[in-house]
């Protein structure tokens, strides 16, 4: 019998491509997230400095904070009781094993969400649930769920009606700002004794159960899936596995919860403060260095990166988030996972390498000031010696062309000098190409 998850509950979230603000939102539908209540308690895990960089809770915070803000808009539908119920079920027709299989994919959409970031950074997010889903089953769902193209689907695309206009156009297949693929973030409760690493693999790349170690074409090769293994894997108790990907976070649970909680009250940490204030901590970092390496490489001007830089290692750019353990370890490994380390390498190479070509401006604007000034005093001086020269043959002569000898002297003084000025100054240009 194929083996259901007990429960599931993921994000597909990505950069939004549309220019949007939080004023512009639909007042009856979106909801702005509250996180006052809890953010005393917040601020005794977290620091105070990141908390205030992911939440709007603080009204006190630095002006460059001043836009970072969650909105909401949640689905519910009524039950055959007649009582509302969380999320909106949803039901596709989906293909795997490489189109031979058909089957139904069915899941809740639980809600849209939109958070508003510094440099006008906006991340959109969507929520589901498809607990009971078969592991098989779940895997080739999530693998066309984050594929962008997914959403012009007719059963889900009026999801997007509330921001159809904020986006390009009509096709919500451009509804990310880079790639054709969300990130997949995704918590699963399984039944089993051993989460197995082949398991977290298959799950966490959305790969066909089973494949590892066979023929399969997605199956992968044992150096790679080594590789994974050995440096993606992230676990601090036996109860919990997880897998930081670059374009996924998989946490994986065999658990046994308290009889009076919920699932969702079980998972609320990784639903909740681990997803926004770890996961997307990452994705804001990678998004922001990899627009400004991107638009370095394609020679497209970033004004006043120095100091967006600056503003960025102020107030996101550091590890250190958390007074326990947990969050940190989690976001060392979310950050390896999406090759933070990296980017920030390149980034930093992009600013030395401008403000090396801003020195050198600087230089040549201040050699070509200099070059004008001496150019200027020498003709000054070449005037002034060929006037004294020309007044002293004025003075020596007394015949009749004494002034005209007097002139052509002085304008011959005056050509040959400036000849000689122009050639040094050509020569030096050419010696400091």
């Amino acid at each position: 019998m194929a083996t259901k998850t007990k429960y599931s509950h993921a994000f597909l979230v990505g950069n939004f491509n549309g220019q949007i603000t939080p004023q512009q939102l639909n007042s009856t539908l979106w909801k702005k997230v509250d996180n006052t209540k809890d953010y005393s308690w917040i601020c005794s895990i977290y620091y105070q400095g990141h908390v205030d960089a992911m939440l709007d809770s603080n009204k006190n915070r630095p002006a460059f904070l001043r836009n970072v803000c969650h909105y909401k808009l949640a689905f519910e539908e009524q039950s055959t009781d007649g009582k509302m119920i969380e999320g909106k079920k949803v039901s596709m027709v989906l293909e795997k094993n490489m189109g031979k299989d058909v089957f139904t994919y069915t899941f809740r959409l639980i809600g849209l969400h939109l958070y508003f970031f510094p440099l006008n950074t906006t991340f959109i997010a969507i929520e589901i649930d498809d607990t009971g889903t078969e592991l098989d089953n779940l895997t080739a769902a999530h693998s066309s769920m984050v594929l962008s193209k997914t959403y012009n689907r007719d059963e889900i695309k009026s999801i997007f009606s509330s921001l159809s206009s904020f986006l390009p156009s009509d096709d919500f297949s451009l509804i990310l700002g880079s790639g054709n693929k969300f990130k997949l973030y995704q918590v699963i409760e399984i039944e089993t004794k051993e989460i197995t690493d082949s398991l977290l693999y298959e799950i966490g790349t959305s790969s066909p159960i089973g494949c590892v170690g066979t023929n399969h074409q997605l199956a992968p090769s044992k150096s790679y899936y080594d590789n994974i293994m050995k440096t993606n894997i992230i676990s601090a108790f036996n109860d919990w596995k997880g897998l930081a990907l670059m374009d996924s976070f998989t946490m994986i649970s065999n658990a046994e919860k308290r009889e009076d909680w919920s699932w969702e009250q079980h998972f609320y940490l990784w639903n909740n403060h681990y997803f926004e204030l770890i996961y997307l901590r990452g994705l804001l970092e990678k998004t922001f260095c990899f627009s400004r390496n991107s638009a370095y490489r394609m020679d497209e001007n970033t004004h006043n990166l120095s100091q967006e830089v600056s503003d960025m290692e102020r107030y996101y750019f550091y590890d250190k988030i958390s007074y326990n353990f947990l969050p940190n370890l989690l976001y060392k490994a979310i950050a390896k996972g999406m090759e933070l380390k990296e980017e920030r390498e390149e980034l930093s190479k992009q600013i030395k390498e401008r403000t090396k070509q801003e020195d050198e401006k600087k230089k040549e604007k201040e050699e070509n000031r200099r070059d004008i000034i001496t150019l200027g005093l020498s003709i000054f001086a070449v005037f002034s010696i060929a006037w004294d020269l020309c007044s002293l043959v004025k003075d020596a002569y007394t015949s009749e062309y004494a002034h005209e000898t007097a002139l052509a002297i002085f304008w011959c003084a005056i050509g040959i000098i400036l000849i000689l000025a122009a050639y040094i100054f050509v020569i030096k240009k050419y010696a400091n190409k």
